[in-house]
C-alpha cells in the first residue's frame, strides 16, 4: 500500500502547535523529532522509566519536525490539502516566526519499503555459548552447532541484541536450566523463556503486565515449537502467581528489580537463584544492597558496557 509521508519543519515551540492542529484533523499518529525534547528525556535517564534512552541517536543539529502518514488516495490527498491550508494560515498569524519555516515536504512511500528496510538491522547473533538468535529471513549459519532460537523484532522488548537480555541468558546458561523450573518476570517477547526451554528447563512460566507482550510471547514460543512446558500469562510482577522456580529471571530496570526482591523468595525453590538485569552499572550497589537486606547472597555481577546483570542465591 502507498502512503503520503508528510513532514513539517518547525521549532520546538511549533511542535506543540502543530500536534494540536493535526489532532483537529484526527491525525494523532505522528513522529516528532526534536533534539531539545530528546535531551529533556535524557536528563531523566536515571529515573527508571528512561533507562533505555541512548544519547548516540540524538542529532543536536537536526531541525525539529513532525511527520505523519496519509493514504495515497483521493481522501488522503484531500485531507493533506486541508492541512496545508491550515499550516499556511498558521504561518500568516506567526508574525514573530516562533514556529519556524513551517515548510511541508510530501513523499509517496510504499509500505514494502518499511517492511524490508528494518531487516538490515537484525542479523543472527550469539545469545550464549549454546544458543544463537536468528530472524526468520536469515539462513542458518554454515557449520552451526548451536541451538537456534528464531525471533523477529516486534512490539515486545527482547530480540537478544540488547546487553541486558544477552547477559540474563548467559547467566541462565551458566546456572544450568536442565530439568529445572524457570520463572521469567517481565517476559516481553518471551526470548528468555524460550531460551530456558532450549537449555532443557522442564517447566517455564513467563509473566508480563502487558497483554500484547503475552500474545507476542505465545506466538514466538509456537514458532520455536515449544511444548506445553512453556506458558505465558498476564500478571503484575509476581502478584497472584502460584509458581515456584529453581531460576527466577527478571530483565526489568533497577528500581523495578528492587521493588520485586521482597517477593521473589516466595517463588523460589530451595537452592534457587535469582538473575536480574536491566540495571545501569551506577545502580548496581542499590540493587545489591536490596538483595542483601532480603537475605540474598550476590554470587556474580556481569557487566557489558553501561549495563550489568546480577546472579544472587
Amino acid at each position: 500500500m502507498r502512503y503520503l509521508q508528510t513532514q513539517i519543519y518547525t521549532t520546538d515551540t511549533g511542535i506543540e502547535e502543530l500536534t494540536g492542529l493535526l489532532m483537529r484533523f484526527n491525525i494523532d499518529q505522528t513522529v516528532v523529532e526534536s533534539p531539545e525534547t530528546a535531551h529533556e528525556i535524557l536528563d531523566k535517564k536515571h529515573d527508571y522509566e528512561w533507562d533505555y534512552v541512548d544519547e548516540d541517536f540524538i542529532d543536536d543539529n537536526a531541525e525539529p519536525k513532525i511527520t505523519f502518514y496519509l493514504s495515497d488516495d483521493e481522501d488522503g490527498r484531500k485531507l493533506l490539502n486541508m492541512v496545508k491550508e491550515a499550516v499556511t494560515h498558521m504561518e500568516k498569524e506567526d508574525g514573530e516566526r516562533v514556529l519556524g519555516r513551517l515548510e511541508i515536504e510530501t513523499t509517496v512511500v510504499d509500505d514494502g519499503q518499511w517492511k524490508d528496510s528494518y531487516k538490515e538491522h537484525f542479523k543472527t547473533i550469539d545469545l550464549t555459548d549454546n544458543i544463537i538468535v536468528k530472524p526468520s529471513w536469515e539462513p542458518v549459519p554454515e557449520n552451526n552447532t548451536k541451538k537456534i532460537l528464531e525471533l523477529d523484532p516486534g512490539m515486545a522488548f527482547g530480540t537478544g541484541d540488547h546487553a541486558t537480555t544477552s547477559m540474563c541468558a548467559v547467566l541462565m546458561d551458566e546456572a544450568g536450566c536442565e530439568g529445572k523450573k524457570v520463572l521469567d518476570i517481565g517476559t516481553g517477547s518471551g526470548i528468555l523463556a524460550i531460551a530456558a526451554d532450549l537449555l532443557g528447563a522442564s517447566d517455564i512460566l513467563g509473566v508480563d503486565i502487558d497483554p500484547s507482550a503475552v500474545e507476542v510471547a505465545i506466538e514466538n514460543a509456537e514458532a520455536n515449537e515449544c511444548g506445553d512446558n512453556v506458558r505465558f500469562i498476564e500478571g503484575d510482577l509476581t502478584k497472584g502467581i502460584d509458581f515456584r522456580a529453581d531460576i527466577v529471571v527478571a530483565n526489568l530496570m533497577a528500581e523495578m528489580v528492587v521493588m520485586l526482591i521482597s517477593s521473589v523468595r516466595e517463588h523460589m525453590l530451595p537452592e534457587g537463584v535469582f538473575i536480574s538485569s536491566g540495571i545501569l552499572v551506577e545502580k548496581k550497589d542499590m540493587v545489591i544492597k536490596a538483595l542483601d537486606k532480603a537475605g540474598f547472597e550476590t554470587v556474580k555481577v556481569m557487566k557489558k558496557g553501561e549495563w550489568c546483570a546480577i546472579l544472587a542465591r
